[in-house]
């Protein structure tokens, strides 16, 4: 899902075409504004997968390496080769059966390499229990396991992360328990404080999303039920509600909401973002 204020467009995996004579991948990108897809040919590994995208950047996972994509830029200046992350072994991963020869689960840029060249990246591994940060110009990433970063004593049994985002200078971090931490790389010692804590209300939430919609932090829960279809010989997962909150950041709780202010809100794997709907 790559983001613009006057360009808005959406990236649909299941509409990806391949052309295998070039080694393109052909993007189909659904343009809100037109109501129509656009097919945007660019070099990747034929076998790479999304897994974030900022402003048009585009973060494509090929093996241990990810590399920044912008199809919208002149091919001299549309890539961007990251180190190689060797410390995300998916052999580690609670679910190494499920990810098998996956190494990253989400990825988020501090900013669009193109304006701001002192740019941070901060991904997830597969397993949801690492994280890595590359500042630009860095050799190799610096990477931590969850529980170190906070410590047991702050996080619950089978804690791992759900969600990561950058706002206000800072990545957000949110765990499957519905607390939200800030990770502050900029400085020489990165620390990790809790800002947000867990959700209290139970409920049968499947998938749970971090947005920053004007000015506030929104805590996005889904729940799901699962379906089978014999047609296609496997299951696949049907949205039945999704709840807002938002957090109070005075009183240190979330609050559940059903006004977004004039905003619309985009929920993805890859990437969640708030826009404004007159936009």
């Amino acid at each position: 899902m790559g983001n613009s204020i006057k360009l808005n467009w959406l990236d649909l995996p299941s509409h990806l075409q391949v052309s295998i004579s070039n080694k393109l991948v052909h993007l189909n990108l659904y343009n809100l504004s037109q109501k129509k897809f656009n097919y945007i040919p660019i070099r990747v590994p034929l076998r790479a997968s999304c897994r974030g995208s900022t402003e048009g950047w585009l973060v494509y996972e090929d093996g241990s390496q990810l590399h920044l994509v912008n199809p919208f830029l002149s091919p001299s200046k549309n890539k961007i080769h990251l180190p190689v992350l060797t410390a995300f072994d998916v052999e580690d991963s609670v679910e190494s059966t499920v990810y098998k020869n996956i190494y990253f689960y989400k990825t988020v840029l501090s900013a669009n390499p193109t304006l701001y060249p002192n740019y941070m990246v901060m991904t997830i591994d597969a397993g949801r229990l690492k994280l890595a940060f590359y500042k630009s110009g860095d050799s190799a990433w610096t990477h931590s396991a969850w529980t170190d970063l906070v410590g047991n004593e702050n996080v619950g049994p089978m804690t791992y992360i759900e969600d990561i985002i950058y706002s206000r200078d800072c990545f957000y971090v949110l765990d499957c328990h519905g607390a939200v931490w800030a990770y502050d790389v900029s400085s020489h010692s990165p620390r990790v404080v809790k800002i947000a804590p867990p959700i209290t209300e139970q409920w049968n939430i499947r998938k749970k999303y971090i947005v920053e919609s004007s000015g506030d932090l929104l805590l996005v829960c889904r729940s799901t039920v699962q379906q089978w279809k014999p047609e296609d010989n496997k299951c696949s997962y049907k949205t039945v509600k999704i709840k807002v909150y938002k957090l109070d950041q005075v009183a240190c709780k979330w609050t559940e909401t059903n006004k977004l202010c004039g905003q619309t809100l985009f929920i993805g794997d890859n990437t969640s973002l708030s826009l404004l709907a007159s936009d």
